[in-house]
């Protein structure tokens, strides 16, 4: 029994011993090899990327080697405006200062994003090309691996439009929304540094731009707005929202937003040629200017009674109408003193006091 016991031990022994040279082999033994590490093998390559002049915003395709599975591995670099985006920056990448957003990553291929540029001249016309500022190179850094870049040149100073998420304003803060006959704003990228560069629409009816600028913020993006106006004649005679889709075209290149807004213009007066008094050989026509002039009927009243009266001219955009004073009416009740009130029978909504006149027979 005392032998079997003592056998056993050192079988044990011998099987701890042949483990521990196992392992020792494995790291220092050359001929054993380990799973590689597939970020740190191989070279990055770039083989093509499609499309080939591509613009800012658009999403290209890269095809390669070399490259990661994992996003956060793989940084994509642009020409920029040499502005250091941080310390992740390779070294000798001078101008490479646009990141692009990583979209999908293969083992051969890149989808990513190229971001917005700003590089802009002093008279605020697209610098010259060159490497760093519109001609230039991809590059392209996985993780510790050397940094890569194409050897052909290609031009994307040229951005696709975009339109910001709630872009439009005003739009529904605090019941501002936008309105027919007045100016909004469009917040986005791409909308270029003049009026004539691209086309806005609203409805499919194309309206003239008032203005653009932009910001130059960091990390090499930039922020474009352009300012322009609602036409009136887009609304429609209710009081309830309207459903506005705000089109840009520029570089063959589009982009939609579908909003609502209020559908009616706000109307208002400026002014009346209706005399302070009025005698049975004064003339009946008045006219009232204003803008957005659809009310549809005048109101005479001296609180016990009422005369109504047709505008004619009235409309969403109308900015000068007629209308008459009812002295056949008016002239037998003696001398009244009428108050001028502006009102829409269809909408059933008053528009205020326009004036007053004195009827004298």
């Amino acid at each position: 029994m005392k032998s079997k016991i003592i056998k056993s031990f050192f079988f044990m022994m011998d099987m701890i011993f042949l483990t521990s040279c196992s392992k020792d082999d494995s790291v220092n033994n050359p001929g054993v090899i380990n799973p590689p590490d597939p970020i740190n093998t191989g070279t990055v390559k770039i083989n093509s990327y499609t499309p080939e002049k591509p613009m800012w915003g658009d999403v290209i395709e890269i095809i390669g080697e070399g490259f990661p599975n994992n996003i956060d591995d793989v940084s994509v670099f642009f020409p920029g405006n040499q502005l250091s985006i941080n310390d992740s920056v390779p070294t000798g990448a001078d101008g490479y200062t646009c990141r692009g957003t990583v979209l999908e990553t293969s083992s051969t291929k890149i989808k990513v994003r190229i971001p917005y540029n700003t590089f802009l001249n002093n008279q605020g016309n697209p610098a010259p090309h060159t490497k760093n500022n519109g001609y230039g190179e991809i590059a392209v850094k996985v993780k510790d691996k050397q940094f890569y870049k194409t050897d052909e040149y290609f031009i994307y100073y040229k951005s696709v439009p975009y339109i910001n998420w709630q872009g439009i304003s005003p739009v529904g803060i605090s019941g501002v929304y936008i309105k027919p006959g007045e100016k909004f704003k469009v917040e986005g990228k791409g909308f270029g540094i003049t009026t004539s560069e691209g086309a806005l629409s609203v409805n499919g009816t194309t309206i003239p731009i008032d203005s653009v600028w932009y910001n130059v913020v960091a990390y090499g993006e930039g922020c474009w707005n352009m300012m322009a106006t609602l036409p009136a004649g887009l609304g429609v005679k209710s009081n309830d929202l309207n459903t506005y889709t705000i089109k840009y075209v520029k570089n063959s290149r589009s982009v939609e937003y579908t909003l609502q807004g209020i559908s009616l213009p706000a109307l208002s007066v400026s002014g009346t040629t209706l005399p302070e008094t009025l005698t049975p050989t004064s003339t009946t026509d008045f006219h009232i200017t204003g803008k957005h002039l659809y009310a549809n009927v005048i109101r005479f009243g001296d609180g016990a009674f009422s005369e109504e009266v047709a505008i004619t001219g009235a409309s969403l955009t109308a900015t000068d109408v007629t209308a008459f004073v009812p002295l056949a009416n008016l002239l037998p009740r003696g001398d009244k003193t009428y108050t001028i009130v502006l009102y829409d029978t269809y909408l059933n909504k008053s528009y205020g006091i326009i004036g007053s006149v004195r009827v004298i027979p």
